[in-house]
């Protein structure tokens, strides 16, 4: 039987006749948890003392923790639109269409397409990111000046999470003349676009941890944000499933508790207080556990892949279990024992 010293080098979840091991950054990772067969594992790196072997007294060696796999939100595809006939004529039937007019119709023009090519091409920059927002709020302001439910453009924007193509019969898809209608659903890429910038940085530096923490808080305020307007009129298209408020509170939930996930990563990787630690790692644990929930509504539980329910499900548990770890570390510098153990037991 391992002593508690070596209980507090490592802990173990067991299941079946693998050995869960929360330690994160292991050759043998699993998104969230590591699953090690008993007596396979095995790895000559230096770092802290990982005692995977449920049946051996051998001490394996591992990395210091570093992130676990931080789930990207898919951007919604779309198509090329002709924005500056219609608005041109909307603005003529009023007055004469001056130059100014035209440069700034030729630059919302140029910003879309800009969009719709970064989408087609998978360049998820910075300098997307800052196309996509610059293009939201053109048409932002545009529709405060011309009465844009005059105009006749018919914006097509598919599911982000469907897994078909353009052409396909049973492609969920929506088209709409609402310019609320496209303005949620940039909305909805620029949140996308910032996870994935997230998901980018080095998480191995602090500028970029703090860079990865930023860019999920972002978007997780924005997807929280967006909303669609029902349809106008019963023959009107509905909005895709993933602009659901259901869906939205999802994806919110998603990127707080992994911008969540980098902060308590960054205070592992600083050595704070188990009792830090232990507060963080709750914190982390309550938003998968919401998150987790949240997924499993039934209005939204098939859009998502199935390894992201394996991939939250198993971070709740392994952070439910750090709690806990680092509760007995604070119980064991105050000398309470019984609590000691206990919390280990929970950690198990």
């Amino acid at each position: 039987m391992r002593s508690l010293d070596k209980w507090q080098d490592h802990f173990l979840i067991k299941q079946g006749v693998f050995v869960l091991c929360p330690v994160i950054g292991c050759k043998y990772s699993y998104p969230g948890l590591l699953l090690v067969r008993t007596n396979t594992h095995s790895s000559s790196q230096s770092g802290i003392s990982c005692c995977c072997l449920a049946e051996t007294k051998t001490t394996r060696k591992i990395n210091f923790p570093t992130m676990t796999e931080l789930l990207c939100i898919p951007l919604k595809q779309t198509g090329e639109v002709d924005l500056v006939k219609p608005i041109k004529s909307i603005i003529s039937s009023s007055r004469s269409v001056t130059t100014a007019d035209l440069n700034s119709l030729t630059e919302l023009q140029n910003l879309r397409s800009k969009m719709v090519a970064a989408i087609k091409n998978q360049q998820f920059t910075e300098a997307t990111l800052e196309d996509a927002q610059n293009y939201f709020d053109q048409i932002g302001h545009l529709e405060l000046k011309i009465p844009f439910n005059n105009t006749k453009i018919y914006f097509k924007w598919l599911d982000a999470f469907d897994r078909g193509s353009w052409f396909g019969g049973s492609i969920p898809y929506t088209m709409s003349t609402n310019l609320l209608y496209e303005k949620a659903c940039v909305l909805f890429n620029i949140a996308s676009i910032s996870t994935q910038v997230g998901a980018a940085q080095d998480l191995a530096t602090e500028d970029g941890m703090k860079k990865a923490v930023k860019m999920f808080q972002l978007a997780a305020g924005i997807f929280s944000a967006v909303s669609t307007p029902p349809p106008a009129s019963p023959s009107e298209q509905k909005p895709t499933p993933d602009l659901s408020p259901e869906s939205a509170a999802a994806l919110s939930s998603l990127c707080l508790a992994q911008a969540q996930e980098v902060v308590l990563q960054k205070a592992m990787m600083d050595n704070k207080k188990d009792a830090i630690i232990a507060k963080l790692a709750r914190h982390t644990d309550i938003l998968y556990t919401e998150t987790a929930n949240l997924m499993q509504k039934e209005t939204v539980k098939g859009l998502w892949d199935k390894t992201w329910f394996s991939i939250v499900n198993g971070k709740q548990a392994m952070y439910s279990g750090l709690v806990q770890f680092h509760q007995a570390r604070v119980c064991k510098a105050e000398k309470t024992i019984g609590q000691e153990i206990a919390r280990l037991q929970l950690a198990r």
